[in-house]
């Protein structure tokens, strides 16, 4: 040991007698090498080493005996020492204890790194073999990527046989021709041992799919050893999200349909090319809901049945869906109901739309439909009931419309008519009153006159209101006191009395208001007492 600590600038060195305290120290202690005597107390070196090796199978152990025997030193091997020494044998040569050490430590990292590179190599080709993603293991050949091993789940999802496979390039085995481009692209980032993660398309026996490829160079240690190609098959993925994308397209254009007619069609069509069903068709409820009426076929439906009958309550499979409220899906409707047991279809979606009718999609084929297909018909039913709802609305108000802009003209023929009839005997009677204050000078003429004054400008305001329909024109400062007394003028009031006390000034069409209190005089004496006292007041 003195040694030892005479080259303190090569090690760090600690020292004990005891082997428990021992493992202690390697079990706090990043420790490189272990070297221990022989004689301990309460065990042996060998003993010593065995419990070492027990947690600690690759840490450097050297074996450094007084006066051992051969026995002793095949014993230590046998134990797993990586070196072991004699204290005479180190005095025959030039070569110090720590020199040894050091060898052992060297020898030490060596065994570490071919063990963990057989580890990774165990690792790796557990995953290989167990992965459910296919996996293909190549080797360049050149700047040609070959294939020397693929996993099980290869041969499931592409459908080639190992031996079919392997030796080949990997371009010539899965690459389609189309993306040929491509392959070189991903090549050429593999041979300078760069990973890569992208979507791609590969040929297999089913034909093209789509994946999403991982190309991971294989490093065990300070060795490259080709790579790995992990393929996960995202084909139905990208087919729900193309699906998806087409069943918003459709909403879209839902929202832009003008009529039911447009609804209908667009939404067979989304059934045929998103549901992969060609017999699809739309059905009306007409006779007051008595009736399911065919709108829109596919040219499909039309090619295999013709014209399409109407169906009466009751009759078919659309009524009986009608009846369920709900989507009806068939594998195969010929063994699942009696009602198409002759009929040209198999597979079928028939769901009710709302109070609007049914829509019906079939193949002449059974179907296997998932979950996902429910799904887009229940979408697609969804959105086309809304569609249709606001069309019926759109419709509704166009109608309402039209039905307010007959009225309107009717009211303004009737308004013209009406003042026309009305100015021809108001003309006759103010050329009367003219003749009359010619001949006289009586103040009942003066009444007389502001009443046919006040019946022209009525005559013209009640045109107006009917021709344009103005309730309220523009707005002035008006003094009710002064108001309502011209307007009392203005109404034969025989004994009435009219009194105004501390009446505001409000902001009112004059015209209007003035209109108003005539009213309300007149009423207030024709429904009176003959004295009654009309008082026009702030409350």
């Amino acid at each position: 040991m003195d040694g030892l600590r005479r080259n303190e600038d090569r090690f760090d060195v600690l020292e004990t007698t005891n082997p428990h305290e021992g493992i202690e120290y390697i079990e706090a202690e990043a420790i490189d090498c272990v070297v221990s005597a022989y004689e301990l107390p309460d065990m042996d070196g060998i003993e010593f080493l065995d419990t070492v090796r027990e947690t600690y199978p690759e840490l450097p152990f050297v074996l450094f005996a007084g006066d051992g025997s051969a026995a002793t030193a095949r014993n230590a091997f046998l134990a797993g020492a990586t070196d072991y020494l004699q204290k005479e044998a180190l005095r025959d040569t030039s070569t110090s204890l720590s020199d040894r050490i050091m060898d052992a430590i060297d020898r030490g990292d060596r065994t570490g790194r071919r063990s963990q590179r057989s580890h990774e190599r165990d690792h790796r080709t557990a995953l290989f073999d167990n992965s459910p993603d296919p996996i293909i293991e190549i080797e360049f050949d050149g700047e040609t990527p070959i294939i020397t091993d693929v996993n099980a789940a290869f041969e499931e999802t592409f459908g080639f046989d190992t031996a079919d496979t392997v030796g080949q390039p990997v371009r010539e085995v899965v690459v389609p021709e189309a993306e040929g481009a491509e392959h070189e692209r991903l090549k050429r980032q593999v041979f300078e041992r760069n990973s890569v993660e992208t979507d791609v398309r590969r040929e297999t026996t089913r034909g093209i799919r789509e994946f999403h490829l991982r190309v991971m160079p294989i490093d065990i240690g300070d060795v490259s050893d080709g790579a790995y190609a992990w393929y996960t098959d995202i084909t139905e993925r990208t087919e729900r999200e193309r699906v998806l994308g087409e069943l918003h397209d459709v909403t879209r254009k839902f929202a832009r349909a003008s009529s039911s007619e447009e609804i209908a069609t667009l939404a067979v069509e989304a059934g045929r090319d998103i549901l992969k069903l060609p017999y699809t068709h739309f059905y009306k409820l007409t006779d007051n809901g008595q009736k399911l009426t065919p709108m829109a076929a596919t040219p499909e439906m039309d090619d295999r049945f013709g014209d399409l009958p109407s169906f009466d309550r009751g009759d078919g499979l659309l009524w009986k869906a009608r009846a369920a409220g709900t989507i009806q899906r068939y594998d195969d409707v010929q063994a699942e109901d009696d009602l198409a047991s002759n009929l040209p279809i198999r597979g079928a979606i028939i769901a009710p739309v709302g109070d609007f009718g049914v829509l019906g999609s079939a193949s002449p084929v059974p179907a296997e439909f998932n979950a996902f297909d429910r799904e887009l018909a229940s979408i697609l039913i969804t959105q086309m009931e809304a569609a249709l709802e606001a069309v019926q609305r759109r419709e509704s108000l166009r109608v309402h419309e039209q039905e307010l802009e007959r009225q309107n003209e009717r009211l303004d023929e009737f308004a013209s008519v009406v003042a026309h009839d009305l100015r021809n005997p108001l003309n006759v009677a103010t050329g009367r009153v003219e003749l009359v204050q010619a001949e006289s000078d009586s103040d009942h003429l003066d009444v007389i006159d502001r009443a046919l004054d006040r019946m022209d400008a009525l005559i013209d305001q009640t045109l107006t209101l009917a021709q344009s329909g103005q309730v309220i024109g523009e707005t002035e400062s008006v003094d009710l006191s002064t108001l309502s007394e011209q307007c009392w003028r203005n109404v034969e009031t025989t004994d009435a009395t009219l009194r105004t006390e501390n009446a505001p000034v409000i902001d009112a069409d004059p015209e209007r208001l003035q209109h108003l209190f005539e009213n309300l005089y007149r009423n207030a004496i024709e429904h009176g007492s003959d004295d009654v006292t009309v008082r026009v007041m702030r409350l």
